[in-house]
């Protein structure tokens, strides 16, 4: 199975707010991005087609995306702006679509999660959506998405908090399994939830962020810890003491 080979447009943003370098670099079975992304930073420039500033419409998106002739699979766009409806991704043609992150930077930061992390989070369901489609983003897409929350990628999300909380562990549910009927590889799907594992908060930066929720708490704990180490290295020195002796 080849990999579906995708672009990345920057809009509004600049180039240093992306690591496209990390994006490239991601090693998936299911596609590959260019390492040289497009840069269309001067929205200024639409200010007579509408733009206000902060809300990119998918007729602008549209537009920003179809002037730029690309030799790729699927084209993905990437803004901070506000998106229709105030939804953080957009289909835009069935070889296009749109990832937003405006009102997630502070969560994401709070969190330690890699703004890379959270792109690459989005692009994951819309490339198998694209292979269940005949290579092709449909309007709507309904044998993969799911309305209940199984911290799956293909969870129905319109709140913030819905996409955080598939930023842990997050996987593809057997709902979505039992509905991707493109032929694949033994263990395809299996494979891509490896992948996804990768996403996934560290344990590290998990225990950081319950430390500052509850820092008393995480006091409490480590003097306990600190005592309970102090009475077995005291055990243990008497107990070399009497052997010496």
């Amino acid at each position: 199975m080849e990999k579906i080979n995708i672009k990345i447009v920057l809009i509004g943003i600049p180039i240093e707010k992306v690591d496209c370098r990390y994006l490239s670099k991601w090693n998936s079975i299911l596609f590959k991005i260019d390492k040289e992304a497009l840069l269309f930073s001067n929205l200024s420039n639409l200010s007579h087609l509408g733009f206000d500033g902060i809300h990119l419409s998918n007729i602008l998106i549209s537009g920003i995306l179809e002037n730029n002739v690309i030799p790729c699979d699927l084209i993905i766009g990437i803004t901070d702006r506000k998106l229709d409806g105030d939804w953080f991704t957009q289909r835009i043609t069935d070889k296009s679509f749109i990832i937003s992150f405006f009102g997630f930077e502070d969560d994401l930061r709070m969190s330690e999660i890699p703004l890379e992390n959270f792109i690459l989070r989005f692009i994951y369901p819309f490339c198998l959506i694209y292979l269940n489609n005949k290579n092709r983003i449909p309007e709507q897409e309904k044998a993969l998405i799911h309305p209940d929350s199984q911290r799956c990628i293909f969870d129905f999300m319109k709140y913030k908090s819905d996409v955080m909380v598939t930023l842990i562990k997050p996987k593809i549910s057997a709902h979505s399994k039992a509905n991707f009927t493109v032929a694949c590889p033994v263990g395809f799907l299996e494979n891509i939830e490896n992948e996804l594992q990768k996403l996934n908060v560290k344990l590290f930066y998990r225990i950081m962020k319950w430390i500052k929720r509850k820092p008393i708490f995480a006091i409490l704990i480590s003097g306990l810890f600190a005592l309970v180490i102090n009475i077995i290295a005291a055990f243990v020195y008497g107990f070399i003491c009497n052997l010496a002796h």
